[in-house]
């Protein structure tokens, strides 16, 4: 049996030399890490995006590890997180992984499974070593094409809640894991169940301000596209225009997008930027406001619109399930 185990999906593929490259760096440290984690080439068919590590290159051990494991799910910021969620993106000592309770997972979890068991093996781990490469090639066409989205089941979610209860049931300073879940499921909360969360007149989490009013929805990645779904249904807006940077993209040719630079042609009240990464959307935002748009008509999600929020207790009050966990951590 191997001494390390890496995962690859089926519809992906690896550069050739991924392996070769991963073990001359791990020689290098001189140090053998528990998880090694590295980066991932994102492939949209006629566009590749890089996806490197938000931790810098490096070994970390100890202290400077665990401070690291308080922002594996969230990094401080809506929606950031602290080390990519894919489990392919990795690889895993075996006695790590045995320990961990991997192999003991739900194995009905239909979605976020990768974050549960990263999450899992890393709360569990000592060490970690992270590469500047990006040799993984991660077909992104699979959940979004045109208006059809990955849709996924409120018994689904409940799952994999009790699954990341489990993984910190044991946890010292378990409420600072605690908080990397709750704003972890708000991210595929909004992402995957956003119908579920609006009451009658809303557009939760944007403030009510926006109803009935002239909007311009900008992004159109999978929340995006979701609320132009919900947009179009309810009529809670008047929907004057949907822009993204990638509206010629090939994964993007089915929707009604449009330039961001035909803004500035048409009347709106509000910008709603559909953009789940608080940062990215931020810096739309800026870019926005240099170009003239009003700020006070810029709204987009924030850690601050969640922060009091409670999840829905369809979610939080699921009924218990046993689950292996032996942490001690």
């Amino acid at each position: 049996m191997g001494e390390y185990i890496s995962f690859v999906d089926a519809d992906d593929w690896i550069g050739k030399d991924m392996y070769a490259q991963i073990y001359e760096q791990m020689q290098k440290s001189g140090k053998t890490a528990d998880i090694v984690a590295f980066g991932l080439t994102e492939e949209y068919g006629d566009r590749q995006v890089w996806r490197k590590e938000t931790i810098p290159a490096g070994f970390y051990e100890s202290e400077a590890w665990d401070r690291l494991k308080e922002q594996i799910l969230y990094a401080g910021y809506f929606f950031g997180f602290g080390m990519l969620p894919h489990l392919c993106d990795k690889i895993f000592q075996r006695d790590i992984l045995l320990s961990s309770g991997f192999m003991e997972m739900d194995d009905s979890l239909v979605y976020g499974e990768d974050a549960a068991a990263t999450f899992r093996m890393c709360l569990y781990s000592h060490t970690l070593q992270v590469l500047d490469i990006t040799p993984y090639h991660y077909r992104q066409n699979n959940y979004t094409n045109g208006l059809r989205t990955l849709q996924v089941a409120q018994k689904n979610f409940c799952g994999l809640y009790r699954e990341f209860q489990s993984s910190i049931a044991k946890c010292r300073n378990r409420e600072i894991y605690e908080r990397q879940i709750f704003f972890y499921f708000w991210f595929v909360l909004l992402l995957r169940q956003f119908d579920t969360l609006q009451s009658e007149r809303t557009l939760f989490p944007f403030p009510e301000s926006v109803l009935d009013k002239k909007i311009i929805l900008y992004g159109a990645g999978g929340f995006g596209i979701e609320v132009y779904k919900y947009i179009g249904k309810s009529s809670c807006c008047e929907l004057a225009g949907w822009v993204d940077r990638e509206y010629a993209s090939e994964d993007k040719r089915e929707l009604p997008l449009e330039s961001p630079e035909v803004i500035h042609k048409k009347g709106f009240d509000f910008i709603l930027i559909a953009v789940l990464n608080e940062r990215t959307a931020s810096s739309i935002k800026e870019t926005l406001e240099k170009q003239g748009v009003c700020s006070e008509k810029i709204l987009y999600i924030g850690g601050k619109c969640l922060e009091g929020e409670p999840l829905p207790k369809w979610l939080t009050d699921c009924d218990e399930k046993d689950q292996y966990c032996d942490a001690g951590l």
